[in-house]
């Protein structure tokens, strides 16, 4: 945040961010809530806990690339946000909450891509 207040960069998403990391942290209390921890938890209360961790996951792995972004730009006052579209993907990708991880493939040419 304090790149986007010195060059001041107008369109980062500051706001969205904060409550997606707000939620993520919140998500992670819940999990590590009693029941959770030792096992005594109801099945659906373990498949509600598992999807908030996923979009907690999703939600953070989407911050992460966007501060990079922003850091990687070298004019950051060109820097624009598009909520739909990222600029390069991290790590693993999962379906759903119960689902193995998939890694993403990357696929070189010489040609230029966008990821959507």
């Amino acid at each position: 945040m304090a790149y986007v207040c010195q060059f001041g960069v107008n369109s980062f998403p500051s706001e969205p961010m904060m409550k997606n990391l707000v939620s993520a942290r919140r998500s992670l209390g819940l999990y590590q809530h009693h029941d959770g921890i030792t096992g005594t938890a109801k099945d659906f209360v373990v498949v509600d806990c598992g999807k908030k961790l996923l979009k907690a996951i999703m939600d953070l792995k989407r911050m992460i690339v966007e501060c990079a972004y922003l850091l990687m730009v070298s004019d950051r006052k060109s820097y624009s946000y598009q909520e739909l579209m990222s600029v390069f993907n991290i790590d693993e990708y999962r379906m759903s909450h119960d689902s193995m991880p998939e890694k993403i493939v990357l696929r070189l040419s010489n040609q230029p891509q966008c990821l959507s």
